[in-house]
């Protein structure tokens, strides 16, 4: 066996741990320090390398040769500066046959997005809209790296967003239910937890696509804005029809494209409100455009992550000025990187890249001596022949159906209407 644990099994309820994780015959070890993360999918462990003293999460999952675990073969592939970085895994025996669990080292950051907005909340107080917009930017730039690779995160929730609180850096974490979307590949739909799931998974879709992570990031964003979730259902029923008091009674148009199983239902008929209403304090305009562009029961309308980088509401975050002050903690927002460029085009990352960020990058580069990063035009051609190529490939893609005998949630009418009724205030 490759690597062996042993567990203080009372220091491990406390909240600590006095557990040594070593690689036999090496004299590298981790050492653990204190259990910082748990769930149905396993413990997650605070340690250090003993030898570098770096400081390292280590997830630890039950594993079962009989199903695939995806969750080191999808990070492996994954190096973005808003994505948490994979360092190695390996497999321990806890003592028989079947009890063997698969150990995940990763990159170790100390907060949470949760812990985060648990702060302010306690204080009576919003996370400050400078540091959301600081935070969404850098969500939506993994999502858009993630997508352009064509994987969906599939939980994406405050808990699963590491901070770094001395740089402001966000990172993107456990990609446990993360899978690589094929099209016309059926997917289970009882997925994403329950407060940032799409209205397509409630109602049982199971050829969606990435956009379900779209959903989950709108949601984000007027939960850091608001200091709450707006959709705060008991169950799936109740999760859809807080969905439904917001964004009014979806159409038959917008039923087809998230379930036609769900064409004949008959849903309560509800308005929608705005944005501007929802909100109890007053919220600039280019938030609730931004939430409103997120926030969309088509999933195909949904802005895309490359799109919503680019959008109004983060303007603040390009000023040259902002970046002068360290008191702003501002991480490096535009160093976008080639793969990026691949997965988008050139000209986007140049409308996503402020002059003056572009100006300084190449001075700072003729002053190395090293190749100015401004694209040839042969490169530019090949970006936008893969864009173009990649844009055929979607549209030859067949549009799917759905069946509604694979909902996790068997919608029934009346059940909606009463609960709906019984519950509105």
């Amino acid at each position: 066996m490759e690597i062996g644990i042993y567990v203080d099994d009372e220091a491990k309820e406390r909240g600590e741990s006095e557990q040594t994780i070593y690689r036999e015959g090496q004299k590298h070890s981790y050492i653990a320090e204190k259990v910082i993360g748990h769930g149905s999918f396993g413990v997650v462990y605070k340690a250090y390398e003993s030898y570098t003293r770096e400081a390292v999460a280590i997830k630890k999952v039950f594993f079962d040769e009989r199903y695939k675990n995806r969750e080191c073969e999808i990070m492996k592939e994954l190096e973005h500066p808003n994505i948490i970085e994979y360092k190695k895994s390996f497999v321990i025996d806890g003592g028989t046959k079947e009890d063997v669990y698969l150990n995940i080292v990763m990159e170790y950051f100390p907060e949470d997005l949760k812990r985060v907005m648990d702060y302010y909340r306690n204080q009576g107080e919003k996370v400050p809209l400078f540091m959301t917009k600081v935070f969404m930017y850098q969500i939506l730039r993994a999502l858009a790296y993630l997508h352009g690779k064509g994987i969906c995160h599939r939980d994406i929730k405050p808990s699963n967003l590491l901070i770094d609180p001395t740089r402001n850096i966000i990172k993107l974490c456990d990609f446990g239910s993360a899978k690589k979307i094929v099209p016309g590949e059926e997917n289970i739909s009882y997925i994403t937890s329950r407060h940032y799931r799409a209205p397509e998974l409630i109602l049982g879709a199971r050829y969606y696509s990435h956009e379900i992570d779209i959903w989950s990031a709108g949601v984000l964003l007027v939960e850091l804005i608001n200091g709450e979730a707006p959709f705060k259902g008991e169950n799936g029923v109740d999760q859809l029809i807080e969905i439904i008091r917001v964004l009014g009674t979806p159409n038959r148009l917008q039923l087809i494209k998230m379930n036609p199983d769900f064409i004949e239902f008959k849903f309560p008929q509800v308005l929608p409100i705005s944005w501007s209403y929802f909100f109890e304090k007053k919220v600039p305009e280019d938030a609730l455009d931004l939430i409103s562009n997120l926030l969309m029961y088509i999933p195909s309308h949904r802005m895309k992550p490359i799109e919503a980088l680019m959008h109004p509401f983060f303007d603040e975050l390009r000023a040259s000025t902002l970046y002068s002050d360290p008191l702003n903690r501002v991480p490096n927002l535009f160093d976008f990187f080639k793969e990026e460029i691949e997965l988008s085009s050139v000209q986007i990352i140049e409308q996503l890249v402020p002059t003056w960020y572009r100006n300084e990058e190449l001075e700072r580069m003729q002053k190395n001596k090293k190749a100015i990063c401004t694209p040839s035009r042969d490169y530019e051609d090949e970006l936008d022949k893969m864009v173009r190529d990649h844009k055929k490939k979607s549209k030859r893609s067949k549009a799917q159906t759905t069946r509604r005998r694979g909902s996790q949630y068997e919608l029934d009418d009346q059940e909606v209407y009463a609960r709906f009724y019984d519950t509105k205030t």
